[in-house]
């Protein structure tokens, strides 16, 4: 709260004492999407004070409000908003980038959109009848939130997956597959930006050229730390490797914000998709990214199941996993096999991050760290060691967080998703599909 209120003091300083102001004529529509937040984000009905800063074609344009609520013990509490947009493109059209807020922190373009359609629900229709209102545009605004679960449990699933592999079969948990999420966005983010400067932009050709290239750099960074780290240390007791794992994953954060700077950065807005079905006026919408992860998702998990299960490596790592020593006598490659299930593991997150720039937007330095810990919880939650496990833990935190963000804000979603980790471990210590293991001998 302290570093959102920080930073919303930066921001108001800067838009009202810095930068000059432009003419609130010129920004109409801006202003007027700023405005049409404000049910969501405040309670009372005060009028807002509004300040602009930039606008164009070549320049972000900030759009802030500032009001007065009635705070403790009836005082006067200033809150204010600050809308962000991308500079206005060839069509006219305004895009949000982000919308910082005295109460809520920061909303990405994801919670913005969750914003729009909770409003949309909630907004009295006369035109529809008193006895029917509200609970049809509930079912199916439960129907898009089943769908943004469905494609944030997807990303969360290729992470816990990687988790679970990696522990399996050196017993080792590494936390550095955050910040190889991260670096595969930054790998998205670059080869958008190549692709646009030779004239191919959209979507899916940004996805299917971004993919192979970040999980191809995403593996061979897997196996360097493998072998410049963990390889190392295999004999070592299990804190040291984990220690030794929070160092790579804050050199790797460290090293990226100084390649590439703090700064938040956002992919090219993509708003285009198919709206599957309506009820009343409010309309159930399936984007490129939800479709782009689904099939994504889908290719990759039927791929590695194949070799899991169908193919002698996957025999290999499995005997690993059950009992390095005897898959030893028996011919198996332990080291060999430990260094595959790291690069395997890796290219896994390298496709999360992927995923997650196409169809989140926002990439920093940082992002890495939140999404790497949801991950690992979801492959705890599920039973540390079991595929299934992880993959059903990765919808379970995925719904807790975007059921907390559709119902009682973005700001509280990940106080839901651990929640839902603490409930059901107090149930279930060692997880949905966990077992207890044989002591080897």
């Amino acid at each position: 709260m302290t570093a959102a209120l920080v930073r919303g003091l930066l921001v108001f300083l800067f838009v009202t004492l810095i930068a000059p102001p432009t003419q609130a004529d010129d920004l109409a529509e801006p202003i007027r999407r700023c405005v049409e937040l404000l049910p969501g984000l405040r309670e009372s009905e005060a009028p807002a004070r509004v300040e602009t800063v930039g606008g164009g074609r070549d320049e972000r344009t900030g759009v802030q409000l500032a009001w007065t609520e009635p705070g403790f013990a009836g005082r006067p509490r200033a809150d204010w908003l600050v809308c962000w947009f991308y500079p206005l493109s060839e069509t006219g059209d305004w895009q949000f980038i982000q919308v910082h807020g005295s109460r809520y922190g920061v909303l990405g373009r994801y919670d913005i959109q969750q914003l729009y359609k909770f409003l949309r629900v909630h907004e009295p229709d006369p035109s529809i009848p008193e006895a029917r209102r509200g609970w049809r545009r509930e079912v199916a605004y439960l129907a898009q939130q089943a769908v943004n679960a469905a494609s944030l449990g997807c990303v969360y699933a290729l992470i816990a997956v990687a988790f679970t592999l990696v522990w399996g079969v050196t017993r080792v948990i590494n936390l550095a597959f955050g910040e190889f999420v991260m670096i595969g966005a930054y790998v998205t983010l670059l080869m958008t930006a190549a692709l646009a400067q030779l004239g191919l932009r959209g979507l899916l050709i940004g996805t299917l050229v971004a993919l192979p290239v970040a999980v191809a750099t995403i593996a061979a960074l897997g196996f360097a730390a493998h072998r410049v780290v963990f390889r190392p240390l295999g004999r070592a007791p299990g804190q040291v490797a984990l220690i030794a794992a929070i160092g790579t994953s804050i050199a790797l954060k460290e090293a990226v914000r100084l390649l590439q700077g703090p700064r938040t950065r956002w992919m090219p807005p993509n708003s285009d998709g198919l709206a599957l079905f309506g009820v009343d006026d409010f309309t159930v919408f399936l984007s490129r990214g939800h479709v782009v992860i689904g099939i994504g998702t889908g290719v990759i998990a039927c791929a590695f199941a194949w070799v899991a299960l169908r193919s002698g490596f996957g025999r290999g790592l499995r005997a690993i996993a059950q009992d390095p020593g005897a898959a030893a006598l028996v011919g198996v490659d332990v080291e060999r096999g430990m260094a595959a299930a790291q690069v395997v593991a890796a290219g896994l997150a390298g496709a999360a991050g992927v995923f997650s720039a196409t169809q989140y937007g926002l990439i920093d330095p940082f992002m890495g760290t939140t999404i790497g810990f949801k991950a690992l919880a979801a492959a705890i939650l599920g039973g540390i060691g079991s595929l299934p496990g992880a993959i059903a833990g990765a919808f379970i935190i995925a719904g807790a967080e975007v059921a907390s963000a559709a119902t009682i804000g973005s700001a509280w979603k990940d106080t839901a998703a651990f929640a839902a980790l603490v409930g059901i471990l107090v149930l279930r210590p060692r997880g949905l599909f966990g077992h207890a293991e044989w002591e080897r001998v």
